[in-house]
């Protein structure tokens, strides 16, 4: 009778070893599964910075242009740091402050590309010039992002 019982527990400790096993592999799968989707969460903000900074230099570099009385814009640039892409235009326009009439001003808009050309972010400027004796400056009335 005892080697019976004996033999009926004889697969139980094999069983339960199984089970704590499978239960920590599905632990350190969801694990996974979590780090892998922060990972590309963070790359993507990443690229989309990148992108916003690429065509924040292009209306910087736009705004020198205007300075030195350049009205061209600049076909794709890269950024030899990251990689990451600009371009921009320059047009004159007419702008109707909230307070008294129209001025004329240039328009900057610029496009960043982050490095693999997925992510595209736009930058909108619009400057007016103030004269001041011996030298011009630049006066930013707007500086918003635009949807591309």
């Amino acid at each position: 009778m005892k080697k019976e019982l004996y033999y009926q527990k004889h697969g139980q400790t094999l069983i339960i070893v199984i089970f704590v096993l499978i239960m920590i592999l599905a632990m350190v799968a969801g694990f996974a599964v979590l780090v892998i989707n922060e990972i590309k969460i963070q790359k993507g903000l990443s690229n989309s910075a990148c992108a916003y900074y690429a065509a924040e230099t292009g209306v910087e570099k736009g705004i020198l242009q205007v300075r030195n009385g350049i009205f061209t814009g600049e076909p794709l640039t890269t950024m030899p740091e990251n990689n990451c892409k600009y371009s921009y235009t320059i047009n004159e326009e007419d702008f109707t402050p909230n307070v008294g009439g129209n001025i004329k001003v240039e328009k900057i808009t610029s496009t960043g590309f982050d490095s693999q050309g997925k992510v595209i972010r736009k930058i909108e400027a619009k400057i007016k010039k103030i004269l001041v004796v011996g030298d011009n400056i630049y006066w930013p009335l707007r500086w918003r992002e635009i949807t591309p």
